[in-house]
Formats: C-alpha cells, sequence, structure tokens
C-alpha cells in the first residue's frame, strides 16, 4: 500500500489561489478589493487564504465576503457535511436571484 507523503498547504498565497481558481493573480487581487473572496491573513507580510475557506467559497457558489463570514460565524458549515454545504448553497442562489431581479448570476467576471 502506497502512502501519499506530499501534503497539500494549508494556507495559499493570492498566486496559489489564483492557480486553483483558475484566474489570474491580478484577478485575485481585484476579488479581493471587491469583498468578492473569504478573508485573508497576513503572515510574515505576506497575504494567505486558508485552503478551506477557499474550497468551502467555491462549494457554496462564491458569495459576497459578507455572506460568507455570515456562514462562517454561524458555525453551522463544515467542508465535510455536503448536506449543508449544498442547502447553504441553494439558499444563497435563490438570495441573489431575488436581488438581481431574477436573473441567474452564475459567473462573476
Amino acid at each position: 500500500m502506497q502512502v501519499n507523503t506530499q501534503l497539500e498547504p494549508l494556507l495559499l498565497s493570492p498566486a496559489e489561489v489564483g492557480t486553483l481558481l483558475g484566474a489570474s493573480r491580478s484577478k485575485v487581487f481585484e476579488l479581493i478589493s471587491e469583498g468578492a473572496l473569504p478573508p485573508s491573513y497576513k503572515l510574515g507580510g505576506s497575504r494567505k487564504f486558508k485552503r478551506s475557506d477557499i474550497e468551502l467559497w467555491v462549494q457554496l457558489s462564491m458569495p459576497k465576503l459578507d455572506d460568507f463570514i455570515k456562514l462562517a460565524r454561524a458555525g453551522t458549515i463544515r467542508l465535510y457535511d455536503r448536506e449543508a454545504v449544498n442547502a447553504v448553497a441553494q439558499e444563497l442562489k435563490a438570495i441573489n436571484s431575488k436581488n438581481s431581479g431574477g436573473g441567474d448570476d452564475e459567473h462573476r467576471s
């Protein structure tokens, strides 16, 4: 039996977040300034994102920072709780649909 000895980093740089999202580093900084990404942290002068926050953010259909923080503070969402993640994602889509006049905002520019 082979054991995977490579560990994935827990903290990601903006460039690594861009790679995960298929976006450029400059697009990541644009999303930060728009309040569209989960919170980042300063570590040794470098901006870092928690990998789990980025993964959860994508699973929740990429809500705005304020919505993401509300969900995180509620403590009801866990990455391993797929049912809860899907339920919240559907709720956020319904809210976003109401706020945008009924259109489906699948993609952000």
